[in-house]
């Protein structure tokens, strides 16, 4: 794609700088240089679009190019308007189908070759995870992947079609479900009625996790990979279910008794804990500096963020697996993720004495809220 296509291969010159100045600084006006040239590139491509597909597939591989770069350079905010120009440019696209005469848009229109296949998946994977860290839905609803997660990805291996679960987990919400009541109110019937329908999609999301399997004559080391990424899904859903349940109690508004409610949030703490050493153990059967241990950063976090922060052993496996990583690839992204776990067990160390439910202590949102930036698990 890059031979054929100037914006993208001036974004991969620009990427390849920022990685080479991010560890010899004598390289940092030419990454700037390469910057601005890459910039300026797919601006142009933007602006005077073409209506062939590949068109869409290399600007919008730029537009990821760019944002990987941002991200493994340390940058907090930046990546997120690179990700911004990939939804738009993917939404905006439109050609004839190669089997019709009919128009297709969107998504669809890149799922008519091979590269766009890689394309959407590329998006997706920094879109979905994207969407856990931030707290909102994903950018573009990740159902269009599929029919496209049956290959062996770049990034994810076997364990493509998980992020279309990470993705519903994350798309239904429920921040603003008691914003209209009073607490000293009655609970309204549309309210309670609310609460079922987001508990109940919560539910099936798990138990889809749970039934999922890749493809049993993957590699033992992908296939590692594939269920570390079910683990963290599944943490992800089960801290979305906690969250329902805290936002409820937090505005007296418990639609079921608290002896049940504390019963179910204790079950949710129970597994949480239980996913984040099923994640560990598959990560353990990935061999050190492997190429598969390169998608590690998201579930290492997630689990980092669960563990019981005096378990010195689970400690420094995430943290050694993380160091091992930045040292190998010295993406800043990594940095930044072992910093908030640090803090974070740092902080729950603390209050370990003082409470003996930690999850009210302390969680990996309050640091990255507290630090004030965007953080990107990819």
């Amino acid at each position: 794609m890059a031979m054929e296509s100037k914006v993208l291969s001036e974004a991969l010159v620009a990427w390849s700088a920022g990685h080479l100045a991010s560890v010899d600084q004598s390289y940092e006006t030419t990454a700037l240089e390469a910057r601005s040239i890459a910039l300026n590139a797919l601006a142009k491509a933007v602006m005077s679009p073409a209506d062939s597909i590949s068109s869409h597939e290399t600007n919008t591989a730029a537009c990821l190019v760019l944002l990987t770069s941002e991200v493994c350079q340390g940058d907090r905010a930046g990546w997120y308007n690179h990700l911004m120009g990939a939804k738009h440019i993917i939404e905006s696209a439109k050609c004839t189908g190669l089997s019709s005469k009919a128009i297709i848009t969107g998504p669809e229109v890149f799922k008519q070759s091979p590269e766009g296949q890689w394309v959407l998946r590329n998006f997706a994977y920094h879109d979905v995870l994207a969407s856990v860290t931030l707290g909102r839905p994903p950018l573009i609803n990740a159902e269009y992947l599929e029919g496209i997660t049956d290959v062996v990805d770049t990034y994810l291996g076997v364990a493509s079609e998980v992020l279309t679960f990470i993705s519903e987990a994350s798309s239904h919400g429920h921040d603003m479900l008691f914003a209209v009541s009073s607490p000293d109110e009655p609970v309204p019937e549309t309210t309670k009625q609310q609460f079922a329908a987001s508990l109940e999609a919560y539910l099936e999301v798990k138990q889809k996790l749970h039934d999922w399997r890749c493809d049993a004559s993957a590699k033992p080391e992908l296939a590692a990979v594939a269920y570390a990424y079910r683990s963290a899904a599944l943490i992800h859903v089960y801290r979305r279910i906690r969250g329902l349940l805290h936002l409820s109690q937090s505005m007296n508004h418990t639609i079921h008794s608290e002896e049940y409610m504390n019963g179910v949030i204790a079950s949710i703490s129970a597994g949480l804990k239980f996913q984040a050493g099923q994640l560990l153990a598959h990560v353990s059967k990935i061999p050190l500096n492997d190429i598969p241990e390169s998608a590690l950063l998201f579930p290492l976090f997630m689990a980092g963020g669960e563990v019981d922060p005096t378990d010195i052993t689970l400690l420094d496996m995430i943290r050694n697996r993380l160091r091992m990583i930045l040292e190998k690839r010295n993406f800043i992204n990594v940095l930044s993720a072992l910093e908030i776990l640090e803090e974070l067990w740092d902080r729950k160390t603390k209050h370990a004495s003082q409470s003996s439910n930690l999850d009210t202590v302390a969680d990996w949102e309050d640091v990255l809220k507290a630090q004030g930036g965007l953080l990107l698990l990819t």
